[in-house]
């Protein structure tokens, strides 16, 4: 009972700001300040500002699914807000449209990026994307794909529908 009254406050004081990174993401229906973690285990650091979620994570805002083996999220004691979380390990992130997986993924609440590392693909319908590192600038609306030791490549429409900007 303690370790579910933990989790509860947890979410409750982390989670309502969690914005998984994405203000592109607004068409979808992730615009609740409700999000959902789930783990098998979680630890809480208050005095540090963190809360780590270890083993089958997977943390749902509306429409966005992130599944991953661990997920970190730090936040600002005096503020109760989300500043930044990092998923590692086999993450799979589905939006919208759109999958992606990558080793690690870091979503910057204030900075409102968000950063793909580590053999990252993402996938709309026939079109895809693969680097080493992606960084999304929701901010300034742009986007940079490394190939960081091989290439960049990219596969898409020339019509009508495509996905870029992803």
């Amino acid at each position: 009972m303690r370790r579910y009254l933990i989790f509860l406050w947890t979410v409750s004081i982390l989670v309502p700001s969690l914005a998984l990174g994405a203000e592109k993401l607004k068409d979808a229906s992730v615009q609740s300040d409700m999000v959902e973690v789930e783990a098998d285990k979680l630890d809480v650091y208050k005095n540090k500002g963190e809360a780590f979620f270890q083993g089958n994570v997977w943390a749902t805002k509306g429409d966005m699914l992130l599944k991953s083996n661990t997920l970190r999220l730090f936040y600002n004691n005096q503020t109760k807000k989300m500043d930044q979380f990092v998923a590692e390990g086999n993450v799979s992130i589905h939006w919208l449209d759109r999958d992606a997986t990558c080793n690690k993924a870091i979503f910057q609440n204030e900075q409102r990026k968000v950063i793909l590392m580590g053999n990252v693909v993402i996938v709309r319908g026939e079109e895809r994307l693969t680097g080493q590192k992606v960084v999304m600038d929701m901010a300034t609306d742009h986007q940079v794909v490394e190939g960081r030791g091989g290439r960049v490549k990219i596969k898409v429409k020339t019509g009508e529908g495509s996905a870029l900007p992803w």
